[in-house]
């Protein structure tokens, strides 16, 4: 997502000045990372959120669908 970030992730996994580095980047909200990673975040749970309506909608139509079945079988 772009530099700024880039570097808290490197260092997170060699430095204890991770929260530093986060809090630097985090704080900084006109920064072009940071809105990318507003973006990102942003579209990943709209898809999220889609898909689990989805899901949840088909699992209702399955079970009316099984319901059905088990009526006709009886």
């Amino acid at each position: 997502y772009g530099p700024e970030l880039l570097d808290y992730w490197y260092i997170r996994s060699a430095s204890e000045n991770n929260l530093e580095i986060a809090k630097k980047f985090f704080s900084d909200s006109n920064s072009n990372g940071y809105k990318r990673v507003v973006q990102a975040a942003n579209w990943s749970g709209g898809l999220i959120s889609r898909g689990k309506n989805r899901n949840t909608l088909l699992i209702e139509k399955n079970r009316t669908l099984s319901n059905l079945l088990i009526s006709e079988l009886k």
